[in-house]
């Protein structure tokens, strides 16, 4: 099993805070592939985003991160058990799952192990869904070029290898006990944010903590001193396209 990356427990209180949340429209498009509503697994859960989103639909919600600073920031629900474990380990419970879900998270695991185990916990006809999210657009192209030159020219080196995944759009996750049943990329999430929330928000990459570790330095206050367009005054409207992947396990 490949050494774990905790790039996210020092900064959780603010990544609940900044990231943005899925649309409705999302989950209530995975939910159409979904047979019964008795047990979901979110696994890579974070600060438990989208476990609260499934609370409503499953009767129990099993939510798990290997950061335990990341789970305390999640809301209680009383059909949500949380537990910090990694994806890869087989549960002490022989939980048998209708949905398991992985948002923004997938790229971090050991991905053979992964596969194998959410095979072993997926009932025969579950659903394993996986999705990420891109860049965030705008309709202000100095706006996007900037943030696009940020991410490329001044953190672009200091993004971990498993990055790659995101801006592949997932298209090498695959595993021979699944078979893909769809490749979806027409859901977005849309947000109103202002500078400061924008500038908030860059603070969260990952990239951005391992800039200032190197060089003691804010690569995002360095940013919006040099690009006037960053320091808009009204909230402007920005996209990020979602890219999702559903899997079912191959009965045998």
């Amino acid at each position: 099993m490949k050494e774990a990356k905790d790039n996210f427990s020092a900064g959780s209180a603010s990544y609940k805070k900044f990231r943005p949340l899925y649309p409705a429209l999302l989950y209530d498009y995975i939910y159409t592939h979904v047979n019964n509503y008795n047990c979901a697994w979110d696994c890579g859960t974070g600060n438990g985003q989208v476990a609260n989103a499934l609370s409503s639909r499953f009767e129990q919600v099993i939510a798990t991160d290997l950061s335990e600073q990341q789970i305390s920031q999640a809301s209680v629900k009383p059909n949500v058990v949380y537990k910090v474990h990694r994806a890869e380990q087989s549960f002490l419970e022989n939980y048998k799952f209708d949905l398991i879900t992985v948002g923004q998270a997938a790229h971090w695991f050991d991905l053979p192990l992964f596969f194998n185990n959410a095979s072993a916990h997926l009932k025969d006809k579950g659903v394993l869904a996986l999705w990420g999210y891109g860049l965030l657009r705008s309709d202000d192209s100095d706006i996007e070029g900037a943030v696009d030159y940020f991410d490329k020219s001044i953190v672009g080196p200091y993004w971990d290898e498993e990055r790659k995944h995101i801006d592949e759009f997932y298209s090498r996750m695959h595993h021979n006990s699944f078979e893909l049943t769809e490749l979806n990329q027409n859901h977005f999430i849309e947000v109103d944010w202002s500078s400061s929330r924008l500038r908030a928000y860059l603070k969260t990459w990952s990239s951005v903590r391992h800039y200032i570790r190197q060089n003691e330095k804010d690569p995002v206050d360095l940013l919006f001193e040099t690009y006037d367009c960053l320091n808009y005054q009204a909230s402007r409207t920005f996209q990020f396209p979602i890219f999702l992947k559903l899997f079912k396990k191959k009965i045998c």
